[in-house]
């Protein structure tokens, strides 16, 4: 048959067939340039592919729920409002790590495919093709915070913030493709200019031309790609070209490329300058965003160096930083604010633990708190008061904002009353906070001097309490210590280096108007006056799971229990006193910002604090061990059981928890047989089991406490959540307003009503 003789009708039919149209559409989608990218970054690039998988994931709040990441994109906060400035600059982090995988993308694969270089602006060009990964996250973003914001604002409200995060995200990447134009935009046109050092050393990082290879087949696997949103073209056999100007042609953004990656860490190391002050420190969704954007290019850097390898050469490089940080100057480790750093750390072994729990120790501490028992009860109204006890769990903000809303409360609804027969509060994390800033309250009230400083603030105290603390401390976690930490400030006269930490107890000290900035040592006489109750911080020591009990009264009946297992009866370390250990380090000049801190030191988001002594010691969440501070109270009951017996009416201990409750109904999911899960179940195990343990031991003790006392113990306990209800409020340092209010409002539920009624009985 002649080329140009008609078909006959039969042939007609075939060729108009449904499986033909579905072959051709099939054969279409397969050689369309978006579907062949991202089939390329499956198979060779899902690191980059998991990143928006994973920012999905959080900003569907599948992933990450309990610590409130998905709260950080839905309702971000700029200078304490979330406002279309804040969805503005957390849109300008969204197009940064747009375009920053773009350009990563395009240093991949752009030598795969020779045609780009017959087209004007190729990395446009190729952005626009690689968009379907972003464009897909980016929308169902927009359409979360939709739904999410709905029954909280208007539409008009609603529609400014995702006016705010679109505009953002256009800016950011008009800005980018602005500085990628203003390069030659197509081979025709394309010279090489002066090559200065640096610019060879760029080239060498970012350059991919040994990688292109002119025989490649690759350009016949697309026969369709987007010249923008909405005009599809054939693509251009790039055969003829000459080879030279074909590698300058998809070279000539790599350099530009490199500069970038530079103009982002200038970026990030330029912020840190202004880290302190409140308009550099956006919101953590930007921050978080910037953090992936440098990833990206330096994955990008790697992949173009490395190429199959990287996957190796990553690992190599990780282990020999691993290696090389145990060293200066790259070693740097976070120091507690207060202590002395430049002594001669102290040498902590078990010798040392004996000689700071002598028998005269002991008997001289607890001489020392029979005196603050005294004076606790001439504070007293009745001959034998009822010794009061308050157990404050951790779980971050939410924590502290329960623990002072109760607190607040039951010295609103009982005159002081409780706040007078407290003698001690323990505890871990954000219930600590909360319990510090009620206690540095009323201590200042009862002083007469509180209204010296509140009619400058005015408002609720719950308000200031409950500010975002997150923020600024993940915003130096990127400007501050992701690469390497250079700034320093002084406190009592001695210097330390700058890190999130610190950041976190600024803010911490700002939002609770500078009431907290005291050293330990400025509790030592109230306390022991019976002033104000007695605190006791026990962050765990990581590399034993001892406590360290950081106190202003001395506790070293505390740090051990006798070990009447063994035949020699010896002493069973479970903690260590913080004041005597560093007692030369200038223990009681610590900052109790700092201390709080460290009580509450929630994994990778406040560093873990490093002691001066040898071996160091780094110390975690006090909830590692004992999350309400139950078992330090009880053993304190005990060391003064006849004393309590024979001056008090008994004990009540008031737990506030804002944890899962302890009584929840048993659910238990079904076990997994398959064989991978045989890996994971083991780890799965003790973690599924911590809280639970932690539980029981408190149960066992409580009821030996009973038995073997013979003293009355009453546990009184608001509970934050109920149970089997789910956890609604995150475990983060940060809360949105409806979570403050929800706080607020759960001291009136009924069973909060009925423990009130509890204390007040149990009290008078």
């Amino acid at each position: 048959m002649k080329p140009n003789q008609d078909l006959p009708p039969n042939e007609i039919e075939k060729k108009s067939t449904p499986a033909l149209l579905i072959r051709q559409l099939v054969k279409f989608i397969a050689t369309f340039f978006p579907i062949r990218i991202f089939i390329l970054h499956l198979r060779r690039s899902p690191l980059m592919l998991s990143l928006w998988i994973g920012f999905a994931l959080a900003v569907s709040g599948i992933a990450f729920t309990d610590y409130g990441v998905h709260l950080l994109f839905m309702l971000p906060e700029y200078l304490g409002e979330t406002s279309f400035a804040a969805f503005f600059i957390t849109g300008l982090g969204l197009g940064l790590f747009t375009m920053s995988f773009h350009i990563s993308s395009y240093i991949f694969y752009s030598y795969r495919y020779r045609f780009l270089a017959t087209l004007d602006r190729p990395i446009y060009r190729f952005s626009i093709n690689n968009s379907l990964v972003p464009l897909i996250c980016i929308f169902y973003f927009a359409i979360k915070i939709y739904r999410f914001q709905k029954p909280i604002y208007d539409i008009g409200d609603q529609m400014i913030h995702l006016a705010g995060l679109f505009i953002g995200i256009f800016t950011m990447i008009a800005l980018v493709f602005t500085y990628f134009f203003t390069f030659n935009r197509n081979q025709n046109v394309y010279e090489e200019k002066h090559v200065t050092s640096l610019n060879a050393l760029l080239q060498k990082i970012y350059s991919r031309k040994k990688d292109i290879n002119p025989l490649s087949t690759a350009d016949h696997s697309v026969h369709t790609y987007l010249r923008n949103f909405y005009r599809l073209r054939i693509t251009r056999p790039a055969d003829h070209y000459e080879y030279g100007k074909l590698l300058n042609a998809l070279e000539q953004h790599h350099l530009r490329a490199a500069y970038f990656f530079l103009a982002l860490i200038a970026l990030v190391i330029g912020l840190g300058y202004f880290e302190e002050k409140p308009w550099a420190q956006i919101p953590a969704a930007a921050t978080t965003l910037i953090l992936l954007s440098v990833f990206v290019m330096i994955s990008g850097a790697f992949f173009s160096r490395f190429k199959g390898w990287t996957p190796s050469a990553a690992i190599v490089f990780i282990f020999l930083l691993n290696y090389f940080s145990a060293f200066p100057p790259l070693y740097k480790p976070n120091m507690v604010t207060g202590l002395d750093y430049d002594m001669e750390p102290v040498k902590f072994q078990r010798d040392l633990l004996y000689a700071l729990t002598t028998d005269s120790i002991v008997e001289e501490d607890t001489k020392h708190w029979m005196v603050i028992l005294e004076n606790w009860k001439k504070r007293q109204s009745s001959a034998k008061p009822k010794l009061v006890i308050a157990n404050v769990s951790g779980g971050g903000l939410r924590s502290s904002l329960w623990t002072y809303e109760v607190m607040h409360q039951l010295d609103s609804l009982l005159d002081g009353d409780v706040h007078h027969q407290t003698l001690l509060i323990s505890g871990s994390s954000g219930g600590m906070i909360g319990a510090s800033f009620f206690r540095e309250y009323r201590y200042r009230k009862d002083q007469n001097t509180w209204e010296d400083i509140w009619p400058s603030f005015g408002g609720e105290l719950r308000e200031f309490l409950g500010r975002d603390v997150l923020n600024p401390t993940i915003f130096n976690l990127l400007v501050n210590d992701l690469f390497f930490r250079f700034r320093s400030f002084e406190y009592a006269e001695k210097k330390y280096l700058k890190d999130r930490g610190t950041a976190f107890d600024r803010t911490l000290n700002k939002n609770t108007f500078g009431i907290m900035d005291r050293n330990l040592g400025d509790y030592r006489l109230p306390e022991a006056l019976g002033e104000m109750p007695t605190m006791i911080f026990t962050p765990v020591m990581i590399q034993d799971g001892r406590r360290m009990l950081i106190s202003a009264q001395p506790l070293s009946f505390l740090s051990f229990s006798r070990h009447r297992l063994s035949p020699l009866e010896s002493k069973l370390f479970d903690g260590v006193e913080y004041a005597r250990l560093f007692q030369n380090h200038g223990a009681f000049e610590t900052s109790f910002l700092t201390i709080n801190r460290i009580s509450a030191s929630f994994p990778y988001i406040t560093p873990l604090v490093n002691l001066p002594s040898d071996p160091e010691i780094e110390l975690i969440d006090a909830g590692v061990r004992d999350n309400d501070g139950f078992e330090i109270s009880m053993r304190m009951v005990f060391q003064f059981r006849e004393w309590i017996r024979e001056n008090t009416s008994g004990v009540v201990i008031i737990r506030i928890k804002a944890d899962r409750p302890e009584d929840e109904p048993m659910e238990m999911q079904p076990l997994n047989k398959q064989r991978l899960s045989d890996l994971i179940r083991p780890i799965q195990g003790v973690i599924n089991s911590f809280s639970n343990l932690q539980t029981f031991n408190k149960a066992i003790i409580h009821q030996f406490a009973e038995e073997a006392l013979d003293i009355p113990v009453e546990v009184i306990t608001f509970p934050l959540f109920r149970p089997g209800e789910p956890e609604e409020l995150a475990l983060s340092w940060r809360l949105t307003k409806l979570e403050r209010e929800a706080i607020q409002a759960a001291f009136m539920r009924p069973e909060n009503n009925s423990a009130t009624q509890k204390v007040k009985q149990a009290i008078r």
